[in-house]
């Protein structure tokens, strides 16, 4: 039986060798050395925007904690006048009321993330933004609902400014009047509800939960096992894009319909007689329209956000790591080739 022999392996040591005969002009190595001197400010630029860009979101954040305090207390009481008697049996207060429980339930969702932050459930022990199982949980849930509520009141208020256009542009339409009944307003908000839970649940499948293995130093050893959210990079940053895109085409759909109410609602005024009607018709259409103009304002401001986003951490980013990879080897291997 033959022995195997062991291979050996041996490792060229590194040698820089240098001809000093050759001519190796100091305007070559400034400019060669400039290249990646220019690359590396502009990556120096880059970090110090994505720098302000956080900071930046971090300010928006404070904003939306209060603002968020504010909403809930708003649609409370905008939720207790719409459910009076007399205004149930109207199908434009029916989708106003589901446009206000959904602003509610976003509210909410919100508020008991920050309310988790209070340490007033339990004792948050500083690991890396790591939180008890349970309370990560509690984020996904608040925040898949955040995004099912949102899209569930612009669609919404699309369709009460949809509707109230057709009306008064169709006054006679039976198939619109069919359409204006309290029952079918119901059955909107239940169907719009259901399409956004499942478009939510999208994001829900992008999240995967990751164990904290290793706390800092400094810190304590916590009391639990910390867990946090991680978001699939590529996945997440495509459906906040697609997100965005729907809040800017549901945004350019909001300014055509204003555009049709306040025309028909011109044209209604000129056939109207009763001037009783005339100023019914004026509050209800100018309260769509007002309604339209805010909705329109948030949802340019939030699909504006996404794809900047997107852009930035997804599609510059990554063009612009790839064109100095490839322009970097390039010239480097043109400067070893004069070495």
């Amino acid at each position: 039986m033959k022995n195997k022999q062991l291979k050996t392996t041996t490792i060229v040591p590194y040698f820089n060798e240098f001809d000093f005969e050759e001519d190796h002009s100091e305007l070559l190595y400034q400019n060669e050395l400039q290249f990646l001197f220019d690359y590396e400010a502009k990556f120096e630029d880059f970090g110090r925007n994505t720098l302000a860009y956080y900071q930046f979101l971090g300010k928006l954040e404070e904003v939306y904690k209060y603002a968020s305090y504010f909403s809930f207390c708003i649609n409370m009481f905008h939720l207790f006048i719409l459910t009076r008697k007399e205004l149930r049996t109207n199908l434009v207060y029916i989708i106003m009321i589901g446009i206000c429980l959904c602003d509610l339930i976003q509210a909410s969702a919100n508020n008991l993330q920050y309310i988790l932050l209070w340490n007033i459930v339990y004792k948050i022990d500083q690991c890396y933004d790591g939180y008890k199982y349970s309370h990560v949980i509690v984020n996904l849930i608040a925040k898949t609902t955040q995004i099912m509520s949102r899209r569930c009141s612009s669609v919404l208020a699309l369709y009460l400014a949809g509707i109230r256009a057709l009306a008064i542009i169709f006054p006679l339409s039976t198939r619109i009047s069919k359409w204006m009944k309290p029952m079918s307003g119901v059955w909107v908000i239940l169907v719009t509800i259901i399409i956004c839970i499942v478009w939510s649940t999208v994001y829900a499948f992008q999240v995967q939960f990751e164990k904290i293995l290793y706390c800092d130093v400094y810190d304590p050893k916590p009391r639990y096992i910390p867990y946090r959210l991680v978001e699939k990079e590529n996945g997440i940053f495509l459906f906040l894009f697609i997100d965005g895109c729907v809040a800017m085409f549901i945004s350019l759909c909001y300014v055509i319909l204003a555009i049709a109410l306040v025309i028909a609602i011109r044209k209604a005024r000129k056939r109207s007689s009763s001037l009783n009607n005339e100023k019914s018709s004026t509050n209800t259409s100018g309260l769509i329209i007002m309604m339209a103009a805010t909705v329109c304002i948030a949802e340019i401001a939030y699909g504006s956000l996404y794809l900047s986003i997107y852009n930035i951490f997804l599609g510059l980013a990554e063009q612009f790591v790839e064109l100095f990879a490839e322009q970097y080897n390039t010239h480097l291997q043109k400067l070893l080739e004069k070495l």
